[in-house]
């Protein structure tokens, strides 16, 4: 039990640096949609390609593996599937709008007009909003949980006869 509980530790170590690598790609994001009226289009080509890139080839298999072993942990030690019914929803529509960047951003390099551009800056605005509240829900209430069950298990173990 008690290396289950210093596993579920690093476990949540692990989350949070990966959240780190996030927001440093939100950052990104963030900069080219307050830049792009100030960009080329060659350079803002290049973002967009950059930001649905770090969608596909980052946030969707971090995503991924949330739902995996994190999410179903959660629902696990809740015994109801929907304790995670909420964020799993999230990650579709943030699957759904890296999609709808992507077919945007297809649209602008055939046809550049302003209306495409302000689409794809739309688009992924909100992509940040829904990724940046997605990282602080599970931040505020999803990795304490699974710090304080972590904490829970090691002091059971601690105190467990031998």
């Amino acid at each position: 039990m008690g290396s289950l509980a210093a596993a579920d530790v690093i476990e949540v170590r692990i989350i949070e640096r990966e959240h780190q690598e996030l927001r440093f790609g939100l950052s990104n994001l963030e900069g080219t949609i307050e830049e792009a009226s100030r960009l080329s289009q060659s350079e803002l080509r290049d973002r967009i390609a950059r930001t649905t890139a770090w969608a596909h080839r980052q946030f969707l298999p971090h995503a991924a593996w949330e739902e995996a072993w994190m999410y179903a942990q959660l629902d696990e030690a809740t015994g109801s599937p929907w304790t995670t019914r909420a964020l799993r929803f999230q990650h579709e529509q943030i699957r759904e709008l890296a999609t709808a960047l992507e077919t945007v951003s297809i649209a602008a390099y055939e046809h550049w007009t302003a209306e495409i551009v302000c689409r794809v800056v739309a688009a992924m605005a909100r992509l940040d909003a829904l990724i940046s509240a997605h990282l602080a829900q599970e931040e505020l209430f999803v990795l304490p949980f699974l710090e304080e069950g972590a904490g829970h298990a090691a002091r059971a173990h601690a105190i467990a006869p031998r």
